[in-house]
């Protein structure tokens, strides 16, 4: 009886005592070096003990050595993008960058890496995109306390404007981090409607993005088809998520009248210092 209620109070608990036999709780201190002890004891309770239990429910965090708190459903990927971005730091070789103003974040989710860069570059500017709405809306709350530096646009890039679809569930393991999105189909209502990085440029008023952020779920397919040279020439440098081989071709393509410096880092590909090559990919003004 006593154990049922355990059960029902605590559904977790299994989980928790499963962690703690197989010596997780080891990995909460080299975590805690880096984002503090209270992040780390979250971080390390929210992948162990309430993975793939999803729940509206929210929780939030502070970073050592950041200004603001985060903001994280538990149960769900958003851990998992915190861990990415501020414990594994894989947007560290874009964080020291010079002459870093205006910032465009293709498939934002809640918002963790814009975050992250607007406290290396506190003079900087964002655009962030995103087209789930729960996402967004948390993103939103997470970005709020930088006021007038951040441009929200709910909507899915794309090669061209359009209405889409997202697609939740589906793609990859199917959590909030692995949203698609697609056209809607005749008939279809459609979710959001389609945004171009140009677009996304001049909504906010940016002459130039100075680093632009990519992770889509495969949506590159479609953003560095043939129409993204006039929008790519006014790009200084890329951090992307490539998802395949064929978003991996068609973005190295796209990248075809340029020359750059290229990296990586974790499961980015960084493109440093973005410039042109061919008479047909003459670079527009950059910094000031």
């Amino acid at each position: 009886m006593f154990k049922r209620l355990a059960r029902t109070a605590f559904p977790w608990l299994p989980a928790f005592r499963a962690a703690m036999a197989r010596g997780q709780w080891r990995e909460i201190a080299p975590v805690a070096r880096v984002v503090g002890w209270s992040a780390a004891l979250r971080l390390w309770f929210a992948r162990c003990c309430l993975r793939n239990t999803p729940s509206a429910r929210l929780s939030k965090m502070h970073l050592v050595r950041y200004d603001h708190p985060l903001y994280y459903r538990p149960g769900g990927s958003d851990p998992l993008v915190i861990d990415q971005v501020f414990v594994a730091k894989e947007y560290a070789g874009v964080a020291s960058l010079s002459g870093i103003e205006f910032i465009v974040d293709c498939g934002a989710n809640i918002g963790c890496t814009t975050f992250y860069l607007l406290h290396h570059y506190p003079r900087a500017r964002a655009v962030v995109v995103e087209p789930d709405s729960a996402n967004m809306a948390l993103c939103r709350r997470n970005l709020a306390p930088f006021g007038n530096r951040i441009t929200f646009i709910e909507a899915g890039v794309w090669s061209k404007a359009g209405p889409l679809v997202v697609d939740r569930g589906t793609y990859r393991d199917g959590a909030e981090w692995s949203i698609q999105i697609r056209p809607a189909r005749a008939g279809e209502n459609p979710d959001v409607h389609a945004v171009t990085i140009a677009d996304a440029m001049a909504k906010a008023g940016f002459p130039r993005i100075d680093l632009l952020k990519v992770d889509i779920e495969a949506a590159e397919l479609e953003v560095f088809d043939a129409s993204a040279s006039p929008w790519l020439k006014r790009v200084r440098n890329l951090a992307i998520e490539l998802h395949g081989p064929a978003c991996e071709h068609v973005v190295a393509e796209a990248l075809t009248p340029f020359a750059f410096e290229r990296r990586h880092s974790g499961e980015l590909t960084l493109y440093l210092d973005i410039k042109a090559t061919t008479p047909d990919a003459e670079e527009l003004p950059r910094c000031s």
